[in-house]
């Protein structure tokens, strides 16, 4: 049986990347919950779509993709522009300016967030809630610094999160390490969660 958790929980904001690495008028495609999803810069704002065409299926963060109209999309394939903000379908350039498709199709899009750097996707379906709501205030407060590295594993979510509060697995796997080495660990102890708000 395939749990609804193992590609994540939707109704929630997600951390996808740093800001720095959407740039204007250049795609980058991620994947969020099992799906892939185009990012990019248009007048300074981050806009997220599906990363699929719905009439050919091409990535829409394939390179041959462009820019044809202020706020929108081509897919290279056959001229099917999109708009950034709605996901709907505003010109098929390859049918002339009376194509009977446009407005009839769309891609849909995702809610955008930037703070502290990084760029936050909502994966809900419905009105997304405030990112406060998701986010500790710790990493939103404005004297906060946010720093890390974003890497690609295999595996599921579910071994990075429980692995971010089981202080016994770094203290026995990770005895050997030199960063171990460098500081004293108790070898046990005992953890507790604090709810704030």
């Amino acid at each position: 049986m395939l749990f609804r958790s193992v590609l994540g929980f939707r109704d929630y904001w997600y951390p996808v990347t740093w800001s720095r690495k959407v740039r204007d008028g250049k795609p980058l495609a991620v994947t969020v919950c099992g799906e892939q999803v185009m990012l990019i810069r248009e007048a300074g704002t981050v806009r997220a779509m599906h990363d699929r065409c719905p009439h050919r299926g091409v990535p829409l963060s394939h390179p041959l993709n462009s820019r044809e109209f202020p706020g929108t999309w081509t897919c290279g394939y056959h001229g099917w522009t999109f708009d950034l903000t709605s996901g709907v379908l505003v010109a098929a350039i390859t049918d002339g300016p009376q194509s009977p498709i446009c407005g009839k199709v769309a891609v849909r899009t995702y809610p955008v967030e930037e703070r502290r750097g990084l760029v936050f996707i909502w994966m809900g379906h419905g009105e997304p809630r405030p990112l406060e709501d998701d986010v500790p205030a710790e990493i939103l407060d404005d004297g906060a610094i946010v720093l890390g590295r974003i890497t690609v594993r295999g595996g599921n979510w579910r071994f990075g999160a429980e692995n971010g509060f089981d202080d016994g697995h770094a203290k026995f796997l990770h005895r050997n390490a030199l960063w171990t080495k460098r500081v004293k660990m108790p070898v046990w102890s005992k953890i507790r969660v604090l709810r704030d708000g």
